[in-house]
């Protein structure tokens, strides 16, 4: 299989969660199921806040809004915390910041956290970190820390050839598969903030099973 076709499966992300359970068990998990569920870009994930998921009165919103200053392309869009999995971990992490007292205000909103602080915290509590680029005249800033945090919970489950990117195409390839076809693409492009429809095309067609598929369909008819 070339690296273009390697795809996260339901075992490789059950491999990332188990083998990654150390000190910082609750800060993987959540990390790793949440990229996988909302398919969000390192930059987004590093960048939401409390009050994005988070009610005032501590229940996990089951849609919420990703904000514009927050999304990669400065457009909005809706994400879901429905997954079991999902609402599992992410309980469990914000249970583990208030015992560690990364952003606590003491306050009874927002399960007494800082709703302005950042969702997820490095383990020593801080922002993870941003790098800036220069390439000619134009500069930008690139989720190293995030980047860098994957690179290692991936290498720990001993996943080769994996990136964090893999996580946002895998999550589109297995949507389209679960929605049967052509008739889900704009509701995945909308879910991922795609607004080409050939960069959509690009994902799909590196599907390893459409293509197995069709090689399978070509013998048939031989």
């Amino acid at each position: 299989m070339s690296r273009m076709d390697r795809l996260l499966e339901h075992k490789d992300l059950k491999q990332l969660v188990e083998r990654n359970r150390d000190q910082n068990q609750e800060l993987n998990a959540a990390l790793i199921v949440a990229a996988a569920i909302w398919g969000v870009k390192a930059g987004e994930l590093s960048l939401i806040e409390v009050r994005d998921v988070l009610t005032p009165k501590g229940a996990l919103r089951k849609r919420w809004v990703l904000r514009k200053e927050v999304a990669f392309n400065g457009y909005a869009r809706n994400l879901y915390t429905e997954h079991e999995s999902l609402v599992e971990y992410l309980d469990a992490y914000l249970a583990f910041r208030i015992r560690q007292g990364q952003g606590v205000t003491g306050a009874g909103e927002y399960r007494g956290l800082d709703a302005e602080s950042r969702l997820f915290l490095t383990p020593d509590g801080s922002p993870f970190k941003f790098s800036r680029r220069q390439s000619g005249s134009q500069a930008s800033l690139q989720p190293t820390g995030m980047n860098a945090y994957f690179k290692r919970l991936i290498m720990n489950a001993g996943l080769p050839g994996i990136t964090y990117k893999d996580f946002r195409r895998s999550l589109a390839i297995q949507m389209y598969r679960e929605g049967a076809g052509k008739g889900v693409i704009k509701e995945i492009m909308q879910y991922l903030g795609i607004r080409s429809y050939s960069a959509m095309r690009k994902i799909l067609n590196s599907d390893p099973k459409a293509l197995n598929d069709m090689i399978k369909g070509i013998h048939k008819r031989i």
